[in-house]
Order: C-alpha cells, then structure tokens, then sequence
C-alpha cells in the first residue's frame, strides 16, 4: 500500500494498512464493533500518530470505503461521528472533504453536557469542579516554579495589559488568557482541557443574566485576584496559590448568579 501523502495543512491524507487491518478485526479490536465507530478511530488513531496539523484534509470518503472494503454510508458515518465531536469538518464543494479541525475545551465541553444531563447533574456540580480545577492547576504552576524554575514571565505580562486595559472591553479577553495561561504553566493538558470544558459550560449558562458592562470595584477586585495568585505562584506557593484560585472561582461564579441564583440547581441540559 502507498504510503501517506504529504501532511502539510490542505493536502490529502490517506490511511494506511495499519487502520484497515485493525477494521477488519486484526489489532485487538472486538470483529462485532460497528463499523462506522471502528473507521471513527483508527482515523483518529491515524491523525494522531501522524501529528497532523489542524487544517489537513484527509482523503475522499469514496476513497476510504475503497480502501477498507466497507460501503461508503459506513465511512459517511464514521466521519459524522468526528465531526460531532469537534475533531474534523465537512468543507463542502468541488474542493470539499473532510478537514482536521482543532477541538478545543468547548468541544469536550458540549460531549460533557449529555452525560451531565442524563445523570441529572445541577450546574452547581459543574461549578463546584471548575473552582476545584482551578485550584488544582494553580497548585502544580507553583509547584513547577518551585522545583523546576519555570518561569512566570508570560504570566506577569498579561497582568501588564490587564491593568493597562481595566476599564476597556478587552478586559474581560485578558482576563481569560490569564488563567489559559496558568493551564500552559501547569503543564497539564488533561487538566487544561477538563477546565476549559467545564469552564464553557457554566459561561453558557450565565452570560444570559449577566451584562459585559462590569462595575470600578468588580474590575478591580478581578485584577487583584490575579495579581495575588501570581506573587504565590512566584514564590512556588502551592498551597496559598490554590486557595486563592478556589475562592476566585468561586466567588466569580456568585457573582454571575447573583441576577438568578436559582439556575445553579437547574439540571445542566445538553446543548
């Protein structure tokens, strides 16, 4: 079989022996596994352990289902399944096809919901995680200025522009960057990831009852809050740093139910 085409953004990829021969039930996987699920992986399998960039459009359904020997509605379905989760796009036209995409937290963040929702979960639960997240991911940035040296550097200059910026609408941006910055100090993707999911789903779920518009004392209460869990993190201060990120999180998700608290104990839906 021809190898993989070249994997620079806008070429084709094309799957190679390894995906077809662990469809047809030779790679450990279970031969009674539906098909279009079993396609849906070895792809993604295929696209991460090519590391290929967001952008890459793989190869033709048409050219898939020659390729594994299975009817094109199964490669047609195996490729709807990633795109419901985010992992690739259907561009559509002459050009068209299926494209890497880049998932982000929002995108496990919408998976989540549908758990959450059969398992009746309040969005208190969900807030609850997000604030403990935060304090776990503050505690390993400490951690990781205090035994390996890293440096807070990228932390201190969004601080910079947080000030310079409090009373413009691109405080709100900064102040998000912020703590997706302390995610990339802690070095922790799974964790990085999880915060981001259970982050988006409480924002869609409060930005409706709150304005952008935020008051002299909120603005600043804000830039304080971070600029206190940067000097912890600076001294590697784990544990005052999770403190602070906890109460941080915590009394930011008050103040975004303060308009309807009511909704922390409605069941989160899935969207």
């Amino acid at each position: 079989m021809s190898p993989a085409r070249s994997s620079l953004p806008g070429t084709a990829l094309r799957i190679d022996d390894a995906a077809r021969s662990s469809i047809d039930g030779k790679a450990g996987r279970p031969s009674d596994q539906k098909v279009p699920l079993r396609i849906a992986r070895m792809i993604a399998r295929e696209v991460a352990s090519k590391r290929l960039p967001p952008g890459t459009t793989l190869e033709p359904e048409h050219e898939m289902a020659r390729r594994y020997g299975v009817g094109r509605p199964s490669v047609r379905e195996a490729l709807r399944l990633l795109e419901a989760q985010g992992l690739i796009v259907m561009r559509r036209g002459v050009k068209g096809g299926p494209v890497i995409a880049a998932p982000t937290g929002a995108d496990l963040g919408q998976t989540m919901t549908m758990f959450l929702q059969m398992r009746s979960t309040p969005l208190r639960h969900v807030i609850d995680a997000g604030a403990e997240l935060g304090a776990v991911i503050a505690s390993m940035a400490a951690d990781r200025v205090a035994t390996h040296g890293a440096s807070v550097e990228a932390l201190r200059e969004i601080l910079a522009r947080e000030e310079a910026h409090l009373y413009e609408p691109q405080r709100l941006y900064i102040g998000i960057e912020f703590h997706q910055q302390l995610e990339v100090l802690a070095g922790n993707e799974v964790l990085g990831l999880l915060a981001d999911a259970v982050g988006g789903i409480v924002a869609d779920r409060t930005r409706t009852y709150r304005h952008d518009e935020w008051d002299e004392d909120e603005r600043r209460r804000m830039y304080g809050d971070h600029l206190k869990m940067l000097k912890a993190i600076e001294r590697g201060d784990s544990r005052r740093a999770a403190t602070l990120a906890r109460e941080h999180m915590i009394s930011q998700a008050k103040r975004d139910l303060e308009v309807h608290p009511e909704i922390a104990d409605a069941i989160v839906d899935w969207r």
